[in-house]
């Protein structure tokens, strides 16, 4: 998960991957710890997606991802 999640921001697709690393790095997270949650928001998206024998949610995957800088407020 970690590739993946690095491959995405090596690609700049979803966009918004690297943006939330950096946010959530200058929040004060460690770089690695960022990459853990942004992992388990990818891995959550996969899982439903093959459960429910549908898509991948590009756009539900991001919008969970906003969640995570929302949250970090609260860290």
């Amino acid at each position: 998960m970690h590739g993946m999640v690095e491959d995405q921001i090596a690609a700049g697709k979803p966009a918004n991957v690297a943006n939330v690393v950096a946010a959530l790095v200058k929040a004060g997270l460690p770089r690695h710890e960022v990459i853990h949650r942004v992992a388990s928001v990818l891995s959550e998206e996969i899982f439903h997606a093959m459960r429910d024998k549908r898509s991948f949610d590009e756009a539900g995957y991001v919008r969970k991802l906003r969640e995570l800088v929302g949250a970090s407020h609260g860290d």
